[in-house]
């Protein structure tokens, strides 16, 4: 066979990337070892650069630790170390585990991503609930015990309030956005953005809060009952967490939320979505007859936000289909449970250090208060407010300007236009499209009433009101100053009502018309009469515009039923983010209640801002917006009122009053996955992809290795894997099946074949970053050369990356597919998981492991459970 001169060897490298051309090798008969030189050109060929003779290619740091299983937790039957908080956290991964019970020590080896500081050890008890703890990353010992703190308990419920000085009234209740939109979608011209809300059986939702009992005005303090404060919400303060509880909170839930690094936004909507709390029971807690208490631990919301909750009996909706029992929830009225900024206003104001203050941002864990949530019986409560109210005036049903016979000399008539504070109430002003203070809707008053028309500013949204001088001059937002005008006289569109007199623009009082007595610069009508030709606005309806005005409510308030919800009902819970006195700014895009129930969030899941949830973060519009886990023995409800999906806006704390069935609030974080990459040749090409291995620890003596692909036509083998089937003598194209070396295995895109996978036997202390005997590294037969891991000063001819690593295509250098791999070479510390930044058009997308079901039949010990 014709042999090659080396000089054509090192020739060839600069115009074929010759590994991968089948015309460079098919004579050879020998490969000779290439010089440092010819290998740091070829380098430079491919990269641009050298590298650096310090350059280790370590991208994971690797320890062992001890984990004593002393959790406060019944039934643990393993413990693990895991890369970050199992909560709501797709991210988080376990990289190592053994079986454990109560109170026994497991040690526990595990390669971690380099640029870790801090691993959470974790206790799990046998119906998948975990119990955490952070620590070091360089510690040898791990208890989840704390000296002289208090273990975690349930909070004693103590004394309850009275029930007497627990109140709704109707007259503190307000329609729901969802209510307001619904009415409002139905009418001719309205808003676009709520279109979603037409007939989407909305308009009956009601909240309610208890009454204050409070008067800042007359210093009259709320009322107390058994340290319990009534006022808007019934809640207790309650001491500080403890040292025990804030690690607890701060392994269980910081890495979720990003209180430290912002710039780190976990979207945790995948990982909510299959929740099983979520998925078979849309987020519904089930009460146990005990009182309900909540109690917020973290408030990242900056919006003004309330949470409320509701209830049903099961029974209520027995036989309903789904439809039918969505819109019985919708009509379901919702009570407060708690206003986000009651506590955040007692911290500020009390205990600063509790928490970090930023742009309204309340970072940190704390406890504050307890809120008690009473339960008000099944019987319908009220759903309208008004008994007695002033309608459109038959003939003037609409939207009008009013326009006086005043005008500039120009031919430009003046309008009735409210001016506001600081000048005339009551003004004349030129004609402006854009001024919704120049619109006005015309009410008639019941007879009851004394009957008679009131005048509505839209743009004021006041009335106007009959001042001392029998004129009419001034505004009033206080329905018992409505004043009537009954004096009126109509003339097709002239409509003639006494008026003291109105100001031309910001003029002086100089400048008047309609004045009750003669004026040389006055349009003068001596007898106090002026015609007002009424003329109709035929543009969209505006905001501001009303259907009536209430003149009086329903004389309704009643106490709770009791203190406690009953036994096996549902309750839910909901968001209210914005306003929580009127709903009259239905149309604010960032205002709207969200629900854990996902199938109550179709409309609002359409909504500017709230649709940038969908549009950018995956939210499918029939998504929940509450996730409710269990961590440490706690049960906590998480809020998403925004858009980035990491539900990290409101967190409470479910204390006492509903029972959980543990196993619907299980986690199951995947086993890591690390990926070995090859290249075959001294004179490589780079992409390395010539062998792709991947594997996961199962526990501290079994991994589960996958041959994932093949990018090399050289015969190529296997070593230190151990295993029957990923063995030392069949060559790696022929593992899949392929006799032609000659061929490309899932590295070009197109079918995949299947990986290759078994799991052998390792030591305990056994390490993917071993360079040591145990090592797993390729033989290249044609070559006659061994490939193992690089090492310090070497060219990556082979890598261990710490993940579920997508590799290049064909010939497509590893620089040219992760454009972070050089700056990390080059010492940048925030390029360190350049693996994570790959450029999609150069990778292999559909390079994702996967546990074929041939390995979850052969292994059911490790995957019975799907994992």
């Amino acid at each position: 066979m014709r042999i090659l001169s080396l000089s054509a060897v090192v020739c060839s490298l600069v115009f074929a990337g010759c590994t991968k051309m089948t015309d460079y090798y098919v004579d050879q008969e020998e490969f000779p070892e290439l010089s440092k030189e010819q290998i740091d050109q070829n380098v430079k060929n491919v990269f641009g650069t050298t590298f650096s003779p310090d350059q280790d290619w370590t991208m994971s740091v690797t320890g062992s630790v001890k984990i004593k299983a002393d959790a406060d937790f019944n039934d643990i039957v393993k413990v693990q170390v895991l890369s970050e908080t199992p909560f709501l956290n797709g991210d988080a991964m376990v990289l190592n585990q053994a079986n454990a019970t109560n109170g026994e020590t497991v040690e526990l080896s595990f390669e971690a991503p380099k640029g870790a500081t801090q691993l959470i050890a974790a206790c799990v008890n046998k119906t998948g609930n975990y119990f955490v703890k952070t620590f070091d990353i360089n510690a040898e010992t791990v208890s989840f015990k704390s000296t002289g703190s208090r273990a975690f308990t349930r909070a004693d419920v103590g004394s309850l309030p009275d029930l007497s000085p627990i109140k709704i009234q109707l007259s503190r209740s307000m329609p729901s956005y969802n209510a307001r939109r619904t009415i409002e979608a139905a009418k001719e011209g309205a808003d676009a953005n709520i279109s979603a809300w037409k007939n989407s059986g909305w308009e009956n939702e009601r909240l309610w809060r208890p009454a204050k009992t409070s008067d800042e005005k007359n210093n009259i303090p709320a009322t107390e009952s058994n340290g319990w404060i009534i006022d808007g919400q019934v809640a207790r303060v309650i001491p500080n967490i403890d040292d025990t509880e804030k690690e607890g909170l701060e392994a269980a839930l910081r890495a979720m939320e990003g209180f430290d690094d912002q710039s780190k936004k976990y979207n945790n909507m995948q990982v909510i979505r299959e929740l099983h709390i979520n998925s078979k029971y849309n987020n519904y807690l089930t009460a146990n007859g005990e009182p309900l208490i909540i109690a917020p631990v973290g408030l990242l919301s900056t919006d003004a936000s309330y949470v409320y909750y509701y209830y049903y009996n099961p029974k209520a909706v027995s036989g309903m289909s789904d439809a039918q029992k969505t819109a019985y929830i919708k009509s379901l009225p919702k009570f407060r449970a708690f206003d986000c900024s009651y506590t955040k206003n007692a911290l500020a104001q009390t205990e600063p250090k509790r928490v970090t203050i930023e742009n309204n941002r309340y970072k940190g864990f704390f406890k504050m208060h307890e809120y008690l949530l009473p339960y008000y019986g099944d019987e319908p409560l009220p759903t309208t407010d008004a008994t007695i109210a002033a309608v459109p005036h038959s003939t003037y049903s609409g939207i009008y300007r009013i326009r006086c016979d005043k005008t500039d000399g120009k031919g430009n008539y003046y309008y009735f236009t409210y001016c506001g504070s600081g000048k005339s109430d009551n003004k004349l002003a030129l004609y402006d499209e854009n001024n919704n203070k120049q619109l006005w809707q015309i009410f008639t008053m019941p007879e009851s009433k004394g009957g008679g028309l009131v005048f509505y500013n839209i743009g004021a949204k006041l009335w106007l009101y009959q001042n001392d001088n029998g004129g009419y001059t001034t505004f009033s937002n206080n329905k018992s100053n409505i004043s009537v005008i009954d004096d009126i006289e109509t003339d097709g569109d002239i409509i003639r009502f006494k008026t003291q007199w109105g100001h031309l623009g910001a003029n002086t009082n100089n400048n008047r018309v309609a004045l009750n007595k003669d004026n040389t610069d006055n349009v003068t009508h001596n007898d106090g009469i002026i015609d007002w030709y009424i003329e109709e606005y035929a543009g969209t309806r505006p905001e501001g515009a009303i259907d009536n005005i209430v003149l009086e409510t329903i004389a309704f308030e009643m106490n709770p039923v009791s203190l406690t919800i009953p036994d096996g009902y549902k309750v839910g819970f909901m968001n209210r983010k914005g306003n929580d006195i009127d709903s009259d700014n239905f149309t604010d895009v960032n205002k709207g209640e969200t629900y854990g129930d996902g199938n109550l969030n179709k409309e609002i899941n359409t909504y500017p801002n709230f649709s940038n949830a969908v549009n950018l973060f995956g939210m499918r519009s029939n998504d929940p917006r509450t996730a409710i886990f269990q961590a440490n023995g706690h049960n906590y409800i998480t809020f998403e009122e925004g858009v980035d999906c990491n539900f990290t806006d409101i967190i409470i704390e479910i204390v006492n009053g509903v029972n959980i069935e543990a196993r619907d609030l299980s986690v199951e974080p995947q086993n890591a996955v690390y990926t070995f990459c090859f290249e075959d040749r001294q004179d490589g090409d780079y992409d390395l992809n010539d062998v792709i291995i991947k594997a996961m620890r199962l526990d501290k003596t079994h991994v589960l290795f996958s041959l994932e692909a093949c990018g090399a036509y050289d015969e190529l083998y296997l070593r230190n894997f151990h295993g029957k089937v990923l063995n030392s003598t069949t060559e790696v194209h022929k593992m899949f099946s392929v006799d032609n070396t000659e061929t490309f295995i899932n590295t070009q895109g197109g079918e995949r074949k299947p990986p290759i996978q078994e799991v052998v036997q390792v030591n305990e202390n056994y390490s993917f970053n071993n360079t040591g005997t145990e090592q797993i590294y390729i033989y290249n037969k044609t070559t006659g050369k061994d490939i193992h891991l690089s090492t310090t000063g070497e060219d990556p001819h082979g890598i261990m990356i710490p993940s579920d690593f997508k590799h290049p295509v064909e010939q497509t250098s590893i620089n040219k597919a992760n454009d972070y791999f050089l700056k990390w070479t080059e010492g940048d510390n925030d390029s360190h998981d350049w693996y994570n930044r790959s450029i999609l058009d150069k990778i292999c997308q559909d390079a994702i492991f996967e546990i074929t079901e041939d390995t979850k039949k052969a292994y059911p010990k490790y995957f019975n459970n799907d994992n």
